[in-house]
C-alpha cells in the first residue's frame, strides 16, 4: 500500500496533483466538497477571521457548500451591486431573448427578459426568440450595443452610484490586508496552471489506443506535465478509465445498446451512462487495471464511431477537478471580499492575461508577474495604492500586446477542443462573467482572441467533433463591439487574417496565413473546403468587424486590405462555369454548383459589405473603382483560356503595377491589347435597315461556350457604382477626371479614349450580359439537357436573397455600358449574344431556337430591354427608404399578403431596416385576423396604385400579367366612375433621372437599331411568323417609354415647332441627335410588297387591323403622340391616312345597310327560341314539383311546411302543428361517382371513438362551483370569446398585463387545467357526410389493407388494425361506414310532445297494466323447456356473435315465395318487438318515431349479406373502441361490462351530450337570422344527419343481429328491469311479502339498485331504443318523470357537498354569502323560493341527512342562489331532449314568433321546459307535499328514488349484489368517485344472474358539468408564458423540461420529445395523454409556438393561439 504525505502538511500545488491518490481516484460529491474547502482556506491560511469575509454565516452544507452565490444571497446580475455594470446574463439553451431594433445597435445586441422588462419599449419593433444553444449573454449596460441610452432599472447607473462605487472601491482595497488578497491571488493562480497542466496533457483527438503499451506512454507522458505533489520513487499508473464523449450523431438507443454489450451491464445502467454523456458531455464508462479488457470494451463501443478513450485513472480524475475548478471560479466572480463586489472577478481576469509556459519550458508564478523586477526597490510608506494599480495594469497590457507571449488565456482558448461539453460552456460563463463584463479586459480578450483566431478557426473547420460548443463563437461577443473592431482594423491587421484563411482554406484545404497565400492557386467546387459549411462562420465574422461605422472609416486608409479582398474574390470569378449538353442529356449531374451557391450567398453578401467601406469619399471610392478594373482585365487577361503568351501577361502586368491603372498601357509599343484581342470581337450587321449598320461586338456564344454565374469582381464594382452622388460630374472634375465616362475607361481626358479602351470595357461588362441571357435560354428550355442542375441555379440565382447582390447587380452593370459606351453599340451586342440578329433584320429562320423557343426567347429580349431602361433603383440613386417604399408597393399591388410572404419577397437587407415596418404602416392597412387559421394581411392603399410598374424588375412573367391586370381594372372603375366608356392603358411612369452620370439612360429607346427592333417585333406579328400578343403589347410599350423619356437630348428639338425650326441651319441640325420620333418617319425597312415603310405607317395599318383590336387604344396613344410631338411629315402621314380610313368607312355603309334587314330577323329568331326555352323550363320544374318524392334528395324542404288538418287549432291551442318531410342523404358514391340508389347498398362514413368531454362537477374545487353560479341563464346565446369563460379566465388577475413584471414575475399567469378524475369517458360519433357504396367501402378498405403490408416502415395517417380508414374525398378519419336503408323521415311539431293521455292517468293506470303484458310476453318467449337454457348463457360477448353467426343470414324483408314459415313468424314477432319501419308501425303508437321509410320494399339477399357485413364491422369497431377505454391501474380504474346493444345505446347518449356540450355559447339561428328557441338550429346538418342514421341503425342493427328468441328474451328481460328501477316503489307493485301472487311476480324479483345513481338522460336515450311502446310508455311522459329524477339528484348532490369537509369549500366563498350578481335581482322573489328549501329538506331528509345538517345547508346557501344552480344544472337535460327528440322522433321546433311562443326575452330553460310542456320548477318542487291528489304516486314514486339510495348506502353488502357470476358483474372497491357515473350501464342481456345490473359501489351522485367547455385559460402574452414554463417541473423526471408542453386539457407540464420521460409506449405526451384524455392529447409547444394535437399513435400540428403584431404565428420562434 503506498504512503503519502498528511494533506494538510502539502502546499496547495502538491495536494491538487495528489487527490487522486486521495480520493482512490473516484471523483465523488465527497471529494468535491473537501477540495472546494482546501481551496477557500487557501484564501484565509490560519487566520478565521477573514472566513468571514467570504461566508458571514458559514460554508453552509450538502449541494450548496462553499457556494459563495448561496452564501451571499445578495449578489447576482439584478442587485444594486450591478448599477453601472453590463448584465452579463449567460443564457441557457432555450432561454428567451429580446431584440429591440429601435435601440440595438445590430442584430446582436439583445436582452434578458428581466433587463427587457426593466427598460421602455414601448412603441418599438421587438422581436421575441429562443436560444438555440447556450453561451450568449445579455447586453444591457453595454453603452456600445445601444444606439440610445436605455434606461435600465438594474444597471444604467446614475452619478451618485458610480461617485459611491469609486469611493467603496478605494476604501475597501485599502482596508482589505494585503496577505489576505495576495493569498487568494495566489490560490487563483495555482488553480489556474493546475488547469492548463491538466489539459496540456489531454489527448487532442478522442481514440482508443492500439495497444496497452500506447495508453501507458500517453499516461507517462501525462505525469510529466505533473512537476511537483508526487513523492520520488512513485509508481507507474495501473488504474485507467474508459471514457465515452458526447456527439451529435448517434441516438440514445444506439449508444445504450452498444455500451451494454461491450461491458455486460444491465440496460438501466446503459441508461444511465448515456445521459450524463449528454448532459456532461463525457462519463466514465468503467475503471479496472486490467487494461486489455478495457482496450476491448472501447473498440467493442467505438465500432458505431462513438469517441471513447482509454486513459489513466488520475488523468481522467485531474481533468473532473478542472470541472469542479471551471464552476468554483464562476461562483468566485459573482462573489465578493467584505463589500466589494468585483475584486475577485478582477484578479481572475488579472491571472487570466498573465503569462503561461509549458510546462517543460519553466513555470511562470503569480507573484514572479506581479512584481515589476527581483531588484526593485521597496515602496515607500506614501506609495499610494492607486500606483500599485497602475503598474499591474501596465503590465497585464504588455502582456496582452506582445504576441510573442502566451497567456494563460490564449491556452485556454487553444484547450478548447480538449475539453468536453459541460467544461467548454463552463469557461465560456467564465469568460463572459469575468472578462466581457469589463470593458477594459473585454477589449483583452478580443486582442488575444484575435491572435489565436487562425488557430481557433483551424480547430473549428477541421477538428471540432462538437462545433456547436466551440469557442470560436465566441467571436460575436467581441467582434460586434465597434471600438475592439476598429482596434483590430488599425492595429492588428485582423481583416488580412480573415482574408488569408479564406483564401488558404479554398485553395488548399488547409488554414494558412498571408505568408501562405499563393495567387496563382485554382478552386475547385468539388473540393472538400466547398462541401463544409462551417466557413459560414468566418464570414460571419468578417462582417461583424467591416460593418460598424468606426471600422467602414478605418478600411479604407489600409490599402493591403482592398488587395487582398480582390486577390480573394478573383478566386471565385468565373467558377463553376457551365457548358451546354447538346447531344444528349447528362448521365450524371454533378452537385457541386450547390456548393458554389452557397459561397456566393456569402461572398456577395460580403462584396456589398466591403463596398460599404469605400463610398465614404468620392476620391477614395474612385481609386476603389478604378483598383477593381484594373483587377477585373488582370483575370481576364489570365483566365486561363492559353491564347496569351506567358511573357506577354508578365509585361502586361508589369505595367499594370507600375501605372497602378491602365490608362496607358495599350499605346506605345503594343498596337493590339492582350485583354481585348481582335479575335475576340466579330462584326454584326443589320442589313435590312436603311443605312446598313454594323458593329464589332465582343465575340461570345452563350449556347456553346462556358458561362458561370458567379462574378464576384462585377457584383463588387456594381456595388461601388451604386454610390451615384458620389460620381457626378461635378465631383469628378475635382479628382481630374471630366466625365464619368473617362473614369471608366482609365483616361484623364476624352480625346484620349481609344477603341482599346472601349474594347477592353466592353469586355469586361460582356460577362453579366452572358449571365442574363443565359438565364432566359435556360428559362426557355435551350438548356434541358443539362438536367435540373441548370435550373435549380437559374432559381436561385434569382432568388430573394441573392438577387439584389447578383442579378440586380447584373442589369445594373448592362445600364452602366448604356451609359458609359454607345448605346446603340451596346444594343447590338444584347442582339449578338440573344442570336437574334437574323430576327432583327426580319429573318424567320434561326439556328438554335425552333419556332415556341424564338417567341419565349424574343419576348424575354424586349422585357430585358423594357426592364434596363425603367429599371432605375440604382440609377436614380434611391436611398434604402425608397428601395423599401418600391419592394412594399410592388409587392402588394397582386394582393393581400401577410408580413411573412411579403418579407420574402423582400430582400432581407431592407426587410431589416428599422424604417421597414414604418413605411409598411404608411402605405398599407393592416387587416387582423378572424378565426385561429386565419393570419393577418397588409392591403395595398389606393393612393399608391399608381407606382406601380408592371415591368418591374423583380416581377416574373405571372406577376406582370397579374399587375397589369389589376392595374387596368382600377382604371376601368375610375373612368366608368367619371362617365367615360374608354378602353383603359397603361401609360409608363418613369423614375426621373436628375443628375448623375446615368441621367440618358434613355438614349438607347433612341437609336436606329432599337427602331428596327421594334419594326420587326410587330411585323414578325403581324406576318403570323410569330403569335404572340406580348411581343405586340412590349414593343408598344418601348415606344410609349421612347415618346415619354424626359431625359432624351433632343428635346429643345421637339419644343421647337413651325418657321422657328425652319430658320435652324444645316450645321445646327447637324449637331442636334436625332430622336426616337425621326426614325420612326425617316427610316424605311422593305415589305412583302416590294415597297418600304416606316414604322409610323406599320402603326397606322395596325390601328385598324381587328387582329390587333386589344391594342387599338394603346396605338391610338402613340398616334396621339406622334401628331403631337412629331414633325410635320408625321403629322401629314397621320393626316393622310385618317382621310383615307374615312372614305373606306363610308364605302363600307351601303353594305351594312343591305344586311341589317338579315341581322333584325336573325335577333328575332334568338328570341323566339330563348322564350321557348323558358317554357320548357317552367314545364320541367312543375313536374319537379308533382313528384317531389322522386327528386326530394336534392331539394331543400326545410321551410316547406304541411299544415295538417283544417289549419285549426283545437281546444284553443296556439301552437300550429307543422308536418313534413325529411330526406336520408343520398347522392353520389365518392369512389366509383355513380348515383347511391337502391341498386346497390350504399352507406355513410363515420367515426367512433372515445370522448372525455363529458365532465363531471368537481365540488371540492369552490372555482369550478363559481363557475356554474356565474354561468349565464341562456347557453344558446352567443358568448364573448375574446375572453375564456369561467375558471379558463382566471389569470390571478393577471391576463389583462401587457406582459409580465418584476411585481407579477412569481404570480401563475395559467388558470387551473380541469381535474383528469373528474370527467368520464363516453363514446362519441362522427361524420364527414360522405357517402359509398357497401361494395366500393370493402375494396377501398382491401386496398388500405394491402397498402400497409406493402409500405411497412411508412407511418399510415390510418391504422387498419383498427379498421380505420381515411376518407378519399376530405381526408377525415373513419372507422365505420353506417348503412342507409331509409329514404325520408316525417318531421312534425309537437309530435311525442303531445301524448293522448295526461301524465296522472298514465301513471297512475297505464304503467303497471303495461308491465304486466311485458311480463307475460317475457314468460310466454320462455316456456320451461327453455328456462335452463336462458340461464345458462354465458356473459361472455363473443359467444352471443358465435351464436348469432352460426344461424343462416335470414332476411328481414325478402321476396322468395321459398322462406321458412317458421323464420317469417320469428321475424315478424321481432319486428312486432321493435317496431321496425317496415313492419307497418301504427302511427297511433304513442311512443313509435315517425314513420322511416325504407328505399324499396323488399330487400334482397346480397343487401341484407352487406347490411350484416357492415353491422358485423361495427361491432368490432366497438370491440376495439371499449379496448382503449380498458381499466387502468390506480385511482383512476373504471371497468365497463361492454355488449354491442349496450355500447350503440351508450352512442347515441355519449353523442348527443358532446353535441350539447360544444354547442354551449353559440349561438342558435334560425334561417330567417332571427334567435331560434332551442339550440338544434346551431347544429350543423351534417350532425344532425349522423343522429338521425344513428337513431335508425340501432333498432335495425338489433333486429339483424340480435335475432335468437334467447337474446329477444333477456332484451326483453332488460326492459322490464330498467322500468322496475324507475317504477321500484309504485303502490301497484308488490312488496317482498305478497310478490308470490302478484301479476308482477316476475319483475318483483329483480334486484335494483338507486335509480338516483343513473344519468336519467342515458336512460331516456335508452329507453328511445327499446320497445317502450309494447307497453303503452309514452316518450313524453318519461322524459318528463326523467327530468323530475334529474331534479331530485340535484337537489341532493348539491346538499350533501355542502355538508361534506372535503366538498364545503364552495359554501364558505365570501360570494355565496354576500350574494352574487346573477341571483341578487331574485331576492325579490322570496315567496316563490319559499318552495325550495321544502323540497331540498323532504329530500335531503329522505336520504339520510340529519335534521341539523339541513338546518346548516338552508341556512348556509341562500334559496335564490340554490334555485340558480338546480336551474343550471337541469338545463343541460332539456338541451339534450330537444337534440334527440328532433333526432329520434322528428320533431321540428317552430320559429319564433309564432304566438305564445314568443320567449327569446325569457331564459332558454324557461323556454325549453315551456315548449316541451312540462312542470315548472315551482310544480316540482311541491309535489313532494301532495299527500293526495293527482301527484300522490308520483310522490311516492320520488320518495322510493331517495329512500332507495339511502338503504343502498346503509347496506353493508352493496358492493356485491350478485349471488353468482361475481367477477363478470362486479367491480373492484377501489374503483374512484369519478366512476360512479361511468355511462357505459351494464345491461344484463345475456347475464345469468337474476339481480341487479349496477356495477359500481359507489354512492355519491355526481352532476354533468353544466358550464361552457374551455381548456386552459393562457396569458395573453406569449412570453408570459414561457417565464411560467421554465419555472414548471415536470412531474415524472422532477426537472424543467428543456421543451415544455402544456396540457391544455389539465394543465400540466411535460416534456417534448425528451429522452428523460419517454418510454416504451412512446414519449411523455403520448403517456401524458392516455391518462389525462384517452386517445387525445392536446399540447401547446411553448418554446415553439406550436399546438401539437394526438390521437392514437399519430398527431399533427396546428397553429398556435399566439400572433405577433403582424397577425401571425411564428412557428418556432424563429
Amino acid at each position: 500500500m503506498n504512503t503519502h504525505p498528511q494533506p494538510s502538511t502539502l502546499s496547495l500545488e502538491q495536494y491538487l496533483n495528489l487527490c487522486p491518490k486521495l480520493f482512490d481516484y473516484r471523483f465523488s460529491e465527497r471529494a468535491s466538497v473537501l477540495i472546494l474547502e482546501r481551496l477557500f482556506s487557501e484564501f484565509w491560511k490560519a487566520n478565521e477571521e477573514y472566513k468571514t469575509l467570504f461566508f458571514p454565516d458559514g460554508p453552509g452544507d450538502g449541494p450548496f457548500a462553499y457556494k459563495l452565490s448561496f452564501a451571499q444571497s445578495e449578489v447576482g446580475e439584478y442587485t444594486t451591486a450591478h448599477k453601472g455594470k453590463m448584465c452579463g446574463h449567460v443564457f441557457k439553451k432555450g432561454e428567451s431573448v429580446y431584440h429591440c431594433k429601435n435601440c440595438g445597435l445590430d442584430d446582436t445586441c439583445v436582452f434578458c427578459v428581466r433587463c427587457f422588462h426593466a427598460t421602455n419599449h414601448e412603441g418599438h419593433n421587438v422581436t421575441f426568440s429562443i436560444t438555440a444553444s447556450s453561451g450568449g449573454c445579455c447586453d444591457c449596460g453595454d453603452p456600445e450595443a445601444w444606439k440610445v441610452p436605455i434606461n435600465c432599472a438594474y444597471h444604467t447607473s446614475d452619478p451618485s452610484t458610480s461617485e459611491l462605487h469609486e469611493f467603496e472601491k478605494k476604501q475597501y482595497e485599502s482596508l482589505l490586508p494585503q496577505d489576505l488578497l495576495d493569498s487568494v491571488q495566489s490560490t487563483i493562480s495555482t488553480v489556474l496552471d493546475f488547469m492548463l497542466e491538466t489539459f496540456y496533457a489531454s489527448p487532442d483527438s478522442m481514440k482508443v489506443p492500439e495497444d496497452a503499451e500506447s495508453a501507458k506512454k500517453e499516461a507517462r507522458q501525462a505525469a510529466k506535465c505533473i512537476k511537483k505533489g508526487l513523492h520520488e520513487g512513485h509508481e507507474e499508473e495501473t488504474l485507467f478509465a474508459v471514457v465515452l464523449w458526447n456527439d451529435e450523431q448517434h441516438s440514445f438507443n444506439e449508444v445504450i445498446a452498444h455500451v451494454e454489450d461491450a461491458i455486460k451491464c444491465t440496460e438501466l445502467d446503459a441508461k444511465k451512462i448515456a445521459e450524463k454523456v449528454d448532459s456532461y458531455g463525457r462519463e466514465i464508462v468503467t475503471i479496472s487495471d486490467d487494461l486489455p479488457l478495457l482496450l476491448d470494451q472501447a473498440k467493442k463501443i467505438s465500432n458505431i464511431n462513438l469517441a471513447v478513450t482509454v486513459r489513466s485513472a488520475r488523468d481522467t480524475f485531474r481533468e473532473a477537478m478542472c470541472g469542479l475548478f471551471i464552476n468554483w471560479l464562476r461562483d468566485l466572480s459573482t462573489g465578493k471580499i467584505g463589500s466589494h463586489p468585483t475584486l475577485l472577478r478582477d484578479m481572475i481576469c488579472e491571472e487570466l492575461c498573465r503569462e503561461w509556459r509549458e510546462p517543460n519550458s519553466g513555470h511562470s508564478t503569480a507573484a514572479d508577474d506581479m512584481d515589476t523586477g527581483a531588484d526593485a526597490e521597496p515602496m515607500d510608506e506614501d506609495y499610494t495604492m492607486q500606483t500599485r494599480e497602475e503598474i499591474k495594469a501596465n503590465n497585464i497590457k504588455a502582456n496582452v500586446e506582445d504576441f510573442k507571449k502566451t497567456l494563460r488565456l490564449d491556452q485556454f482558448l487553444l484547450f478548447d477542443l480538449r475539453l468536453w461539453k459541460e467544461a467548454r460552456a463552463g469557461l465560456w460563463k467564465l469568460y463572459i462573467g469575468t472578462l466581457v463584463v469589463n470593458p477594459i479586459y473585454k477589449t483583452y480578450m478580443g486582442v488575444r482572441f484575435a491572435r489565436n483566431y487562425r488557430d481557433l478557426v483551424e480547430a473549428f473547420l477541421t477538428k471540432d467533433r462538437e462545433p456547436e460548443h466551440s469557442i470560436i463563437l465566441f467571436s460575436i461577443q467581441l467582434f460586434t463591439v465597434p471600438t475592439i473592431a476598429t482596434m483590430l482594423v488599425n492595429q492588428y491587421n485582423f481583416p488580412s487574417t480573415i482574408f488569408a484563411i479564406l483564401h488558404t482554406f479554398f485553395t488548399k484545404d488547409k488554414i494558412g496565413g498571408m505568408e501562405s497565400i499563393d495567387r496563382k492557386a485554382r478552386i475547385s467546387c468539388e473540393s472538400d473546403a466547398f462541401k463544409n459549411r462551417r466557413y459560414f462562420h468566418i464570414f460571419y465574422d468578417l462582417k461583424y468587424v467591416i460593418t460598424p461605422s468606426l471600422t467602414q472609416r478605418a478600411i479604407p486608409e489600409h490599402p493591403q486590405y482592398l488587395k487582398l479582398y480582390l486577390d480573394l474574390i478573383m478566386l471565385f470569378q468565373g467558377m463553376n462555369p457551365n457548358i451546354r449538353a447538346t447531344q444528349q442529356h447528362v448521365e450524371y449531374e454533378n452537385d457541386s454548383w450547390i456548393h458554389a451557391f452557397n459561397l456566393t450567398l456569402q461572398m456577395a453578401k460580403s462584396c456589398r459589405q466591403m463596398s460599404e467601406c469605400y463610398n465614404v469619399d468620392s476620391r477614395v471610392l474612385i481609386h476603389t473603382i478604378r483598383q477593381v478594373l484594373v483587377k477585373m482585365y488582370e483575370w481576364i487577361l489570365t483566365r486561363g483560356d492559353g491564347k496569351n503568351d506567358e511573357k506577354k501577361i508578365a509585361a502586361w502586368l508589369r505595367k499594370a503595377k507600375k501605372y497602378g491603372i491602365i490608362d496607358k498601357i495599350s499605346h506605345g509599343e503594343h498596337n493590339d491589347d492582350l485583354i481585348a484581342k481582335s479575335e475576340d470581337f466579330h462584326t454584326i450587321r443589320f442589313g435590312s435597315h436603311p443605312k446598313h449598320l454594323e458593329f464589332k461586338v465582343v465575340k461570345f456564344d452563350v449556347a456553346s461556350e462556358p458561362v458561370s454565374f458567379h462574378n464576384p469582381l462585377h457584383w463588387f464594382l456594381a456595388e461601388l457604382l451604386e454610390s451615384i452622388k458620389l460620381l457626378d460630374d461635378t465631383i469628378l472634375a475635382h479628382n481630374s477626371l471630366p466625365t464619368f465616362k473617362n473614369m471608366m475607361l482609365s483616361s484623364t481626358e476624352v480625346s484620349e479614349i481609344t477603341d482599346l479602351d472601349v474594347r477592353r470595357l466592353q469586355l469586361a461588362f460582356d460577362y453579366p450580359l452572358r449571365v442574363l441571357v443565359l438565364l432566359i435560354q435556360i428559362r426557355a428550355g435551350i438548356w434541358v439537357r443539362n438536367g435540373f442542375g441548370i435550373r435549380g441555379q437559374c432559381h436561385h440565382y434569382r432568388e430573394v436573397s441573392l438577387r439584389e447582390n447578383t442579378y440586380d447587380e447584373d442589369l445594373f452593370l448592362v445600364q452602366t455600358a448604356l451609359a458609359v459606351l454607345d448605346p446603340e453599340l451596346v444594343l447590338a451586342t444584347i442582339v449578338d449574344r440573344f442570336e437574334l440578329v437574323y430576327w432583327v433584320n426580319g429573318r424567320q429562320t434561326f439556328t438554335l431556337y425552333d419556332r415556341t423557343q424564338s417567341i419565349f426567347v424574343a419576348e424575354e429580349f424586349l422585357t430585358l430591354l423594357i426592364v434596363l431602361v425603367s429599371e432605375r433603383g440604382n440609377a436614380a440613386g434611391l436611398d434604402s427608404e425608397q428601395k423599401i417604399r418600391r419592394e412594399i408597393i410592388h409587392g402588394l399591388c397582386l394582393g393581400p399578403l401577410a408580413y411573412s410572404e411579403l418579407t420574402k419577397r423582400i430582400p432581407e437587407r431592407l426587410n431589416e431596416d428599422s424604417k421597414f415596418d414604418k413605411m409598411l404602416s404608411y402605405l398599407a392597412t393592416y387587416r387582423p385576423p378572424d378565426s385561429l387559421t386565419d393570419h393577418g394581411t397588409y392591403e395595398l392603399k389606393d393612393d399608391f396604385f399608381d407606382e406601380v410598374d408592371p415591368y418591374f424588375v423583380h416581377y416574373t412573367r405571372n406577376n406582370r400579367e397579374e399587375a397589369e391586370e389589376v392595374l387596368k381594372m382600377r382604371l376601368k372603375k375610375k373612368l366608368e366612375s367619371q362617365g367615360k366608356s374608354v378602353q383603359p392603358i397603361l401609360i409608363p411612369k418613369l423614375i426621373p433621372i436628375t443628375s448623375g452620370p446615368y441621367i440618358n439612360l434613355g438614349d438607347v429607346l433612341h437609336t436606329r437599331l432599337m427602331n428596327q427592333i421594334i419594326y420587326y417585333a410587330l411585323r414578325h406579328v403581324k406576318s403570323d411568323f410569330t403569335k404572340s400578343d406580348t411581343l405586340v403589347d412590349e414593343a408598344l410599350q418601348l415606344i410609349m417609354m421612347a415618346l415619354l423619356d424626359e431625359n432624351k437630348g433632343y428635346a429643345n428639338m421637339i419644343d421647337r415647332k413651325g418657321k422657328s425650326r425652319a430658320m435652324d441651319t444645316s450645321s445646327t441640325r447637324a449637331q442636334e441627335k436625332p430622336s426616337f420620333l425621326d426614325h420612326a418617319v425617316y427610316d424605311r425597312f422593305p415589305t412583302t410588297t416590294l415597297k418600304r415603310e416606316n414604322l409610323l405607317e406599320f402603326l397606322l395599318d395596325l390601328s385598324v387591323d381587328t387582329a390587333f383590336k386589344e391594342f387599338h387604344a394603346k396605338l391610338q396613344f402613340i398616334i396621339d403622340n406622334f401628331e403631337k410631338l412629331g414633325n410635320d411629315q408625321a403629322r401629314n402621314t397621320i393626316k393622310n391616312f385618317r382621310e383615307e380610313i374615312e372614305t373606306q368607312s363610308k364605302q363600307k355603309n351601303s353594305k351594312e345597310t343591305e344586311l341589317s334587314e338579315y341581322e333584325r330577323k336573325k335577333r328575332a329568331a334568338k328570341e323566339r327560341q330563348a322564350k321557348i326555352m323558358e317554357q320548357f323550363a317552367k314545364a320541367q320544374q312543375s313536374f319537379i314539383e308533382k313528384h317531389e318524392d322522386l327528386y326530394g334528395e336534392d331539394e331543400d324542404m326545410d321551410e316547406d311546411w304541411e299544415i295538417t288538418g283544417d289549419e285549426e287549432h283545437a281546444d284553443n291551442d296556439e301552437v300550429h302543428k307543422l308536418e313534413t318531410l325529411w330526406h336520408y342523404p343520398s347522392g353520389t358514391c365518392i369512389v366509383c361517382q355513380e348515383e347511391t340508389t337502391a341498386s346497390q347498398m350504399y352507406g355513410m362514413l363515420g367515426l367512433i371513438q372515445p370522448s372525455s368531454m363529458m365532465r363531471q362537477t368537481p365540488f371540492d374545487d369552490k372555482d369550478y362551483v363559481m363557475e356554474i353560479i356565474e354561468l349565464p341563464e341562456s347557453l344558446d346565446r352567443k358568448y364573448d370569446r375574446t375572453v375564456p369563460y369561467g375558471v379558463a379566465s382566471k389569470l390571478c388577475d393577471s391576463h389583462d398585463t401587457p406582459g409580465i413584471s418584476e411585481e407579477n414575475l412569481d404570480k401563475p399567469l395559467l388558470s387551473k387545467g380541469f381535474p383528469s378524475n373528474s370527467c368520464r369517458p363516453g363514446l362519441y360519433a362522427s361524420t364527414c357526410g360522405h357517402l359509398m357504396h357497401v361494395k366500393c367501402f370493402e375494396t377501398y378498405f382491401a386496398s388500405l389493407e394491402q397498402r400497409h403490408q406493402s409500405q411497412l416502415a411508412r407511418n399510415h395517417p390510418e391504422d387498419v388494425k383498427r379498421k380505420e380508414f381515411m376518407c378519399p374525398l376530405c381526408k377525415s378519419l373513419g372507422n365505420a361506414l353506417l348503412p342507409i336503408v331509409w329514404k325520408t323521415k316525417k318531421e312534425m311539431f309537437p309530435g311525442v310532445l303531445e301524448p293522448k293521455t295526461d301524465f296522472n292517468t298514465w301513471l297512475n293506470e297505464e304503467v303497471l297494466s303495461n308491465l304486466e303484458k311485458l311480463e307475460k310476453s317475457i314468460q310466454l318467449q320462455l316456456p320451461a323447456s327453455t328456462s335452463a337454457a336462458v340461464a345458462g348463457i354465458t356473459n361472455d360477448y363473443g359467444a352471443l356473435l358465435e351464436t348469432t353467426s352460426s344461424l343462416p343470414p335470414q332476411p328481414r324483408r325478402r321476396s322468395s315465395i321459398n322462406t321458412s314459415r317458421f323464420r317469417e313468424a320469428i321475424n315478424q314477432l321481432v319486428h312486432e318487438f321493435w317496431r321496425q319501419p317496415a313492419s307497418s308501425i301504427s302511427s297511433n303508437e304513442p311512443n313509435s318515431s315517425p314513420a322511416s321509410v325504407v328505399d324499396a320494399s323488399t330487400m334482397t339477399e346480397d343487401e341484407d349479406k352487406d347490411t350484416r357485413k357492415m353491422y358485423e364491422r361495427l361491432v368490432e369497431v366497438l370491440r376495439i373502441t371499449s379496448e382503449q377505454l380498458t381499466p387502468l391501474e390506480g385511482p383512476n380504474a373504471r371497468v365497463y361490462l361492454l355488449k354491442s346493444v349496450d355500447m350503440l345505446w351508450e352512442l347515441l347518449g355519449g353523442t348527443i351530450t358532446c353535441v350539447e356540450i360544444a354547442q354551449r355559447g353559440v349561438a342558435s339561428i334560425s334561417a330567417d337570422g332571427l334567435p331560434s328557441l332551442t339550440l338544434v338550429d346551431s347544429i350543423s346538418t351534417q350532425m344532425l344527419t349522423l343522429l338521425r342514421v344513428l337513431s335508425e341503425t340501432i333498432p335495425k342493427y338489433t333486429n339483424i343481429m340480435v335475432n335468437v328468441p334467447l337474446g329477444e328474451a333477456k332484451l326483453k328481460k332488460f326492459v322490464a328491469q330498467k322500468f322496475r328501477e324507475i317504477f321500484a316503489d309504485h303502490p301497484a307493485f308488490p312488496t317482498e311479502d305478497n310478490k308470490a301472487g302478484s301479476p308482477n311476480a316476475f319483475l318483483a324479483k329483480l334486484k335494483v339498485g338507486p335509480f338516483l345513481l343513473e344519468d336519467p338522460f342515458l336512460v331516456l336515450a335508452e329507453i328511445s331504443m327499446y320497445p317502450a311502446s309494447l307497453v303503452q310508455f309514452e316518450f313524453h311522459h318519461l322524459m318528463r318523470l326523467l327530468y323530475i329524477a334529474e331534479i331530485v339528484r340535484i337537489v341532493i348532490a348539491i346538499g350533501e357537498s355542502s355538508m361534506d369537509p372535503k366538498t364545503r369549500g364552495w359554501v364558505d366563498n365570501p360570494c355565496v354569502s354576500i350574494g352574487n350578481p346573477n341571483y341578487e335581482q331574485a331576492q325579490e322573489r322570496q315567496r316563490e323560493f319559499a318552495s325550495i328549501r321544502k323540497f331540498a329538506a323532504w329530500a335531503l331528509h329522505t336520504t339520510g341527512m340529519s335534521e341539523r345538517d339541513v338546518m346548516h345547508f338552508l341556512n348556509d346557501v341562500p334559496e335564490p342562489l340554490l334555485y340558480k344552480m338546480v336551474k343550471t344544472f337541469s338545463l343541460p337535460f332539456l338541451r339534450k331532449c330537444a337534440i334527440l327528440m328532433n333526432a329520434k322522433f322528428g320533431v321540428v321546433y317552430p320559429k319564433p314568433g309564432l304566438e305564445s311562443l314568443e320567449m327569446d326575452e325569457v331564459d332558454e330553460h324557461t323556454r325549453l321546459y315551456k315548449l316541451f310542456r312540462l312542470p315548472s320548477l315551482d310544480e316540482i318542487f311541491a309535489i313532494p307535499e301532495s299527500r293526495s291528489g293527482d301527484d300522490a304516486v308520483l310522490a311516492i314514486i320520488m320518495n322510493g328514488w331517495c329512500s332507495r339510495l339511502y338503504s343502498w348506502r346503509q347496506d353493508s353488502s352493496r358492493v356485491s349484489v350478485r349471488s353468482t357470476n361475481r367477477a363478470a358483474n362486479t367491480v373492484s372497491p377501489n374503483v374512484s368517485s369519478s366512476s360512479s357515473q361511468a355511462q357505459f350501464h351494464a345491461h344484463p342481456i345475456l347475464s345469468t344472474n337474476q339481480t341487479s345490473p349496477l356495477r359500481v359501489a359507489e354512492t355519491k351522485i355526481r352532476l354533468n358539468h353544466p358550464a361552457i367547455f374551455e381548456l386552459v385559460g393562457l396569458p395573453k402574452r406569449l412570453d408570459a408564458l414561457f417565464e411560467i414554463s421554465i419555472r414548471k417541473v415536470c412531474e415524472k423526471c422532477n426537472s424543467v423540461p428543456n421543451d415544455p408542453a402544456l396540457c391544455l386539457l389539465c394543465g400540466d407540464f411535460v416534456c417534448f420529445q425528451s429522452y428523460c420521460c419517454s418510454g416504451k409506449d412512446g414519449g411523455e405526451c403520448n403517456i401524458h395523454a392516455r391518462c389525462c384524455a384517452g386517445n387525445i392529447g392536446m399540447y401547446l409547444l411553448v418554446k415553439k409556438c406550436v399546438l401539437l394535437l394526438l390521437h392514437g399513435d399519430n398527431g399533427c400540428f396546428m397553429n398556435a393561439p399566439y400572433l405577433d403584431t403582424h397577425g401571425e404565428v411564428d412557428l418556432g420562434l424563429k
